[in-house]
């Protein structure tokens, strides 16, 4: 029983949470621009992956185009794969909250060293 109600609150969490973070990050880019920097925890965007099914990264870098707006973000995988997408392609997670303490915890959960 606490099985099927452990695997029925994560299918939701995917399908409702999950495919509701894009839209909500959209309206927030139009009342303000993202908030992205350093150690922040996003999903990263792909054509091949249903958005349930998006994979974690940190934040490892930002850079800015002619216009002083960032474009390029860095990232870095659970895997340790390092990556460059452009600003549309993440989302960046609730969690961070400007915290100091989101990459130790991201850090935690995914054994990054």
């Amino acid at each position: 029983m606490r099985l099927k109600f452990s695997d029925d609150f994560w299918k939701r969490w995917q399908k409702e949470y999950l495919l509701q973070l894009r839209s909500f990050h959209e309206v927030l880019k139009q009342h303000k621009s993202r908030k992205l920097r350093k150690g922040g925890v996003v999903l990263i965007q792909e054509d091949v992956r249903p958005r349930h099914m998006r994979r974690k990264a940190i934040v490892e870098g930002l850079q800015e185009g002619r216009d002083h707006k960032v474009r390029t973000i860095s990232l870095r995988t659970p895997e340790g794969r390092r990556l460059s997408r452009p600003d549309q392609l993440v989302v960046p997670l609730e969690i961070d909250q400007g915290g100091d303490d989101v990459e130790e915890w991201y850090r935690d959960c995914h054994d990054l060293t």
